[in-house]
């Protein structure tokens, strides 16, 4: 019976999205390492990103350990929408300071949805637990900051995670994640990234009261912290409206001024982020 409601409910979902369309891409930004993890070929932060601070997304390709989960309704939609630039669908974002594995993501379970997150003990996290660890991968991007909005977002990151913040998971963020985001497309066509005009960066005194709600999916927690403490996200969202409950993980993968550090399977992140710091030394500070 649980196998016919499954097989049900993504057909429903299948046919819900049928406008859409897939494309594949190739990924070929990346080196294969010994440990066979990914690094990328060359990082290019120039212009205004030169010399800044970083905030560090990850993002998850996943797989689940029961192929009838429940979950897997979830990946199915993004499926459908098409993945990212380099080919992968990502149904899973985190956000940290560092780049050490343990990032701030927003899942179910427990008295605070917004946890911490170490793909080398997925055990610890309830979501991450559902997770098949030995065929799930894992992509880091680096955003860049100023020194004021690195802080802002750090505050942000440290804040949401307390024990007693209790954020919670936004189920009607991923009901109307297509309407919203159609909304922001059209938003974005009005109003060009680089017409917007940018003020200077101010910081945040008080995190709490930077959080407009305390629910949001993984995506949508990720982008508002993104859009409230770094102030080239915040001038272009008050410009245009723009919501962060329209987007995606693979729309953060795309995000201005992004660079795609490394990708690698969950077990061998930390000999893959070694790897990365042998290769790029001036990311040795975020360990």
């Amino acid at each position: 019976m649980k196998r016919i409601y499954f097989c049900f409910s993504i057909l429903i979902v299948f046919l819900f999205f049928s406008c859409a369309t897939k494309e594949v891409h190739i990924k070929d930004e990346y080196v294969t390492t010994e440990s066979g993890g990914l690094i990328s070929k060359a990082l290019k932060f120039e212009g205004e990103y030169k010399d800044e601070k970083y905030i560090f997304l990850r993002l998850y390709n996943v797989y689940y350990s029961d192929d009838y989960q429940i979950a897997n309704l979830l990946k199915a939609a993004i499926a459908v929408l098409g993945p990212a630039p380099d080919g992968l669908y990502y149904t899973h974002v985190a956000i940290s300071p560092k780049l050490t594995d343990d990032f701030i993501g927003m899942t179910t379970g427990g008295q605070n949805n917004a946890k911490h997150e170490s793909v080398m003990e997925p055990e610890k996290n309830r979501y991450l637990a559902s997770n098949d660890k030995y065929r799930s991968q894992c992509t880091v991007i680096a955003i860049p900051c100023s020194e004021i909005d690195y802080e802002n977002c750090k505050k942000l990151i440290e804040y949401s995670s307390l024990p007693d913040s209790r954020f919670y998971f936004g189920v009607t963020d991923i009901i109307g994640l297509v309407g919203v985001k159609a909304v922001n497309k059209h938003k974005a066509k009005k109003v060009p990234a680089d017409s917007v005009q940018h003020k200077d960066s101010e910081p945040i005194l008080n995190a709490e009261e930077a959080f407009s709600s305390h629910i949001y999916c993984c995506s949508a927690f990720c982008a508002y912290i993104l859009m409230t403490g770094i102030q080239r996200y915040k001038d272009y969202a008050e410009a245009t409206h723009f919501s962060p409950r329209g987007v995606t993980p693979a729309d953060l993968y795309s995000i201005q001024g992004a660079q795609r550090l490394f990708n690698c399977h969950y077990l061998d992140y930390e000999q893959t982020l070694s790897e990365f710091i042998e290769a790029y030394p001036e990311f040795a500070e975020y360990l």
